[in-house]
């Protein structure tokens, strides 16, 4: 909500989204990186314990061109 985007937006992201990253190391469960590449591209990080039945949510972000390519999908390499 600090960033301006609505749950709603989140909820579509998570439901929706392609998961592009995932990071099995984070504890206390594995994470991934879920793009909803809607008008408007839409990145969250989120969790998921299965048997819990839960998915918190890490953070969410619009993605920018300074750091991701046109598909956002690709980070650009750091110079």
């Amino acid at each position: 909500m600090e960033r301006g985007l609505t749950r709603a937006e989140v909820m579509d992201a998570i439901i929706n989204g392609e998961v592009i990253e995932v990071y099995m190391e984070d504890r206390p469960y594995p994470s991934c990186l879920i793009l909803n590449a809607g008008p408007i591209p839409l990145h969250v990080v989120a969790a998921a314990d299965a048997e819990a039945r839960i998915c918190p949510v890490i953070t969410v972000y619009r993605p920018d061109a300074a750091h991701f390519e046109a598909d956002w999908k690709t980070r650009k390499k750091e110079q």
